[in-house]
């Protein structure tokens, strides 16, 4: 489809995380209040967290006016991107009942991520941390690591998982497996659109649409 649509489509998923993730995190340190005095790991989660939602309040702010990220929606160059979050800003405010969908879906989706992290660690032999301790912590260590520092979060989310869990008395070494193992888990599940990209996309498209637009002209004209 149209570019700047495109991406104001992928700038929104992106921005659900912001909302959810945090309330994901903060919802497992309220239920589990004993996580709360652990050497500092929870302040860090709760300050990434209240960087997170502060950061998103500041997009959503930015985007929603025209004069401040609209202006750059009639540029050519790489400044239409920043007008494509004002038209995905805009988009979600004329439509609320798609956007509680999407913020449903969101929850449902970033849930299963800390579903299988807390699958993935009873499998590298943690048992110390339960459900409300991943629910706290793997939300912040998605959040980490995405930051550009890293190649795929490499390194960063294992030292934020040596962070976060090493208070719970769960060994380094442990974490660290966790954290390996968490990405070779999104690599697998990844892998499975390969084929899309491989033999779909545009070119398969464009062949279906030539085919329906093929008109037979009849019979040539005789001289």
């Amino acid at each position: 489809g149209p570019r700047p649509e495109s991406v104001a489509s992928v700038v929104i998923e992106r921005l659900t995380g912001w909302l959810v993730l945090p309330l994901l995190s903060v919802i497992g340190l309220v239920v589990n209040r004993g996580l709360l005095p652990d050497h500092g790991a929870a302040t860090a989660a709760l300050v990434i967290n209240t960087l997170a939602l502060v950061g998103l309040i500041s997009v959503l702010y930015l985007a929603s006016h025209q004069k401040i990220l609209g202006r750059f929606k009639a540029h050519e160059n790489w400044l239409q991107f920043l007008g494509s979050v004002h038209l995905g800003v805009t988009n979600l405010r004329k439509h609320p009942a798609d956007t509680r969908k999407l913020v449903l879906a969101a929850f449902a989706f970033q849930g299963t991520l800390v579903l299988a992290a807390f699958c993935a660690a009873r499998v590298v032999g943690i048992d110390e941390a339960g459900i409300t301790a991943m629910m706290a912590f793997i939300p912040v260590v998605l959040m980490v690591q995405v930051l550009p520092i890293g190649i795929s979060g490499l390194g960063v989310r294992e030292t934020a998982l040596v962070l976060f869990l090493h208070p719970l008395g769960v060994d380094n070494t442990q974490a660290i497996a966790l954290g390996l193992a968490l990405y070779f888990l999104n690599l697998s599940a990844s892998l499975v659109g390969a084929p899309a990209f491989a033999f779909g996309g545009p070119k398969g498209q464009a062949k279906a649409d030539c085919a329906d637009t093929d008109v037979d002209p009849g019979p040539e004209p005789r001289a």
